[in-house]
């Protein structure tokens, strides 16, 4: 969380690696891990309410 004078900002980072050798796995993987993401966004969006920029 992020401080503002009129409230806070969360921020995420995602970072991801794969071992050498799962390539294959990874992209078997990736329908469903642009799934959960998307599932991620979506829930906190409608929790939180939209986005408002405050500078």
């Amino acid at each position: 969380m992020l401080p503002f004078d009129v409230g806070s900002k969360l921020v995420w980072s995602f970072a991801f690696a794969p071992w050498k050798g799962l390539d294959s796995a990874v992209q078997l993987g990736k329908p469903l891990t642009e799934t959960l993401l998307a599932s991620l966004v979506r829930d906190t969006r409608n929790h939180f309410g939209s986005l408002t920029e405050v500078r």
